[in-house]
């Protein structure tokens, strides 16, 4: 389409960045119906996406135990808890008392309250988009809320994140918005319209008021119209006293742009490490999002998120040196030496949130520091980590920028040319606390002269970790499955099963574990074995649980890995005996209650009760799949029978409709006034006799 559309809102804002000032945008984590053995997984994926600050409800029956936990992983991980008390619940003054160390103030993560107006946005709503990028201009705080799958007494309720931390298509919306305030938060705290929405049919033309000096701006456009929409958007830039015009622009149907317009690289808060830049030199315009800049070894980098192709154009003091790199590919761009002015094809972006990088030679440097690799830092232990220099003058003049309280230490400085190793190179010996969350990202820069030469963003994982391949999971619907916390391990009698320990070595090198396996009332072979394992490699251990005199019901086990790391990982056994059902209560999703399992070599059948309650899941074993909704089927009392693939209940009413569920036929049948039988087998092809 043409930009003969209408509909399309532009909103030009000037700035002035104020000291203090901060634009809240939080997920809403809901701590009470999302499994806590999760947590620490999905605050890491927050934090890495760019998400440091999640809001909490305060309501009726809330204690300090309750939210301990949650306040415990967001101290380590750096991140902001905002709590919303509700009229049922405590006030602030209980709140301050319970938590008094907790407190931002105290250095702690806690923060009561989020900066008014509060714009709640579901991130599985089709306008999720829109409704986000109009409340950026709000000042206030922008709440995403269904992010994450969670469950209740009612069933499942869908996120766009699932219990095994599969996204849906709609997390790129979190993704771009995650990354573009974490770059604007500074200006959108401030942010003031310049001029009135304006709308014409053929383009908009913002008009505005004088703003401040150094002010900084971006162009927030939506697209409103229902159709994809490409053409020029004018914006008058009150300093320069002229209208701007932005060629080019394409925006898919739904979709939003936040346009930088006019940014100073010399303005610290818009471009990381660009001091040596001249005020003359900004970013005039760019026709996708811009979430990121920063200079060094005389490379000016800017990452983007562009859903479409797009380009952007620079004012600089001198010819850029050379070379352009764009989506990790040398590229041309063009350089007009009459303006002054560079304008650089920006591809692109791939991935959920549409990133792209692009890296353009202002000069050559005088020196530079660079990390060697980007391995993996182990938790718990010291890593050593080689940086290299362009001098030994620069090495020796070089510091190791760390974040504060981490523990390192310079291991060995290879200055010496005569001991045969390089004079270029330092080894630093960095110790990671044994509090760090896994999964978490830690950040190093090296700097010599007071300039930043080059930084890393490594990854903190545990030394080791082990996965039950068969361990079973709870199903709601077809499609979503909670992992068992413990594991749970189905095995036939009396025939027993193999299992597989997946044991993965995190750390940089090969190291040996010693797994131990034990289970009561249940024979394990072998029960001990030795394994080394490649650096940052996963291999596999085979062990047999033998049931011959295993009696039916749960066993608990415990497979121990000690040598290269220490890690103990408890589990249960359900023993099933041939042609006889087994029951048995645990809590298979980790909400403190536990559910009612009925199984047999065939079918599993799963109640929030002894006597049924609420029916969570019907299972055929071979298939793996479950044929009730996501919310279960409420049945009340009854009584529970299950043989072969039928299952009974004591009720005249059938619970759940028959039909066909991919390869899997359910039916059901009343064989008494009282009585229903579900039968659940595979569906027998026309073509199979």
């Amino acid at each position: 389409m043409t930009s003969t559309l209408r509909l399309v809102i532009s909103v030009l804002f000037a700035v002035r960045i104020a000291a203090g000032a901060s634009f809240v945008q939080a997920v809403e984590f809901p701590y009470r119906s999302f499994p806590p053995q999760l947590w620490d997984r999905e605050l890491v994926w927050l934090k890495d996406i760019g998400i440091d600050k999640i809001t909490v409800s305060i309501s009726r029956g809330w204690t300090e135990s309750n939210t301990a936990p949650l306040i415990k992983i967001c101290r380590r991980l750096g991140m902001k808890l905002y709590l919303s008390p509700q009229p049922d619940g405590p006030g602030e003054a209980q709140l301050r008392r319970l938590l008094a160390t907790q407190f931002e103030e105290h250095g702690g993560p806690v923060v009561i309250g989020l900066p008014r107006p509060v714009s709640r946005v579901s991130l599985i709503s089709p306008d999720a988009m829109k409704l986000s990028r109009r409340a950026l201009q709000s000042r206030g705080s922008l709440v995403w809320i269904d992010v994450e799958d969670t469950r209740d007494a009612s069933g499942l309720h869908r996120g766009a994140v699932s219990f095994a931390g599969d996204e849906q298509p709609s997390t790129s919306v979190l993704r771009r918005n995650a990354l573009l305030v974490q770059y604007w938060a500074a200006v959108l705290s401030e942010a003031t319209p310049v001029g009135p929405q304006e709308h014409t049919k053929n383009k908009l033309r913002p008009t505005g008021q004088l703003m401040m000096a150094n002010g900084v701006s971006g162009l927030n456009l939506i697209n409103e119209t229902d159709a994809d929409w490409s053409g020029d958007v004018a914006a008058y830039y009150p300093p320069a006293r002229q209208t701007m015009t932005i060629s080019g622009v394409h925006m898919k149907k739904g979709d939003a742009l936040f346009l930088p317009v006019n940014i100073p690289l010399a303005d610290q808060s818009m471009c990381r490490n660009c001091q040596a830049l001249s005020k003359n030199d900004r970013i005039i315009f760019a026709t996708t999002e811009l979430t990121a800049v920063e200079y060094e070894n005389g490379i000016l980098a800017m990452e983007f998120s562009a859903p479409s192709a797009g380009e952007v154009v620079l004012q600089l003091t001198s010819e850029p040196s050379g070379p352009f790199l764009a989506g990790g590919k040398p590229s041309k761009f063009d350089w007009d030496s009459g303006t002054m002015r560079a304008r650089l094809p920006v591809p692109a972006g791939q991935g959920a949130a549409s990133r792209t990088r692009i890296g353009l030679a202002l000069q050559p440097p005088d020196a530079s520091a660079f990390f060697v690799d980007g391995k993996p830092l182990v938790i718990g232990q010291k890593n050593r980590i080689t940086t290299s220099y362009s001098s030994p003058e620069i090495a020796q003049r070089s510091r190791l920028i760390v974040p504060q309280n981490l523990p390192f230490q310079l291991k060995t400085r290879r200055l010496d040319a005569t001991s045969g190793d390089s004079p270029l190179r330092i080894d630093y010996e960095v110790e990671v606390p044994a509090t760090a969350v896994h999964g978490d990202h830690l950040q190093l820069a090296l700097e010599a002269d007071g300039i930043q030469m080059g930084h890393v963003r490594l990854q903190l994982l545990r030394p080791v970790s082990v996965h039950i391949r068969q361990a079973v999971a709870l199903h709601y619907g077809p499609d979503r499955e909670l992992a068992t916390s413990p594991p749970l391990i189905p095995v036939d009698a009396p025939a027993g099963r193999s299992i597989d320990i997946q044991i993965r070595n995190n750390a940089p090198e090969i190291r040996s574990f010693t797994l131990q396996s034990s289970c009561e009332g249940v024979e394990l072979s072998p029960s001990k074995t030795d394994v080394s394992i490649g650096p940052s490699m996963e291999r596999e251990v085979s062990i047999r649980l033998f049931a011959t005199d295993a009696q039916p019901g749960l066993h608990k086990c415990m497979f121990s890995l000690d040598g290269g790391a220490h890690l103990d990982t408890p589990s249960h056994v359900v023993v099933i005996p041939r042609d006889k059902p087994v029951d048995y209560s645990l809590d298979l999703d980790s909400d403190g209650q536990p559910e009612h399992i009925v199984e047999n070599q065939r079918l599993r059948a799963v109640f929030s009760q002894p006597d049924g309650g609420r029916w969570l899941e019907f299972v055929a074993k071979d298939a793996n799949r479950n044929v009730l909704p996501d919310s279960g089927v409420q049945i009340g009392k009854s009584s529970i029978d299950l043989r072969g693939t039928e299952l009974a209940l004591q009720q005249n009413v059938a619970a759940v409709a028959p039909g066909k569920f991919g390869e899997l036929l359910l039916s059901v049948e009343h064989p008494a006034a009282n009585s229903t039988v579900y039968s659940l087998k595979r569906a027998v092809n026309s073509n199979e006799r």
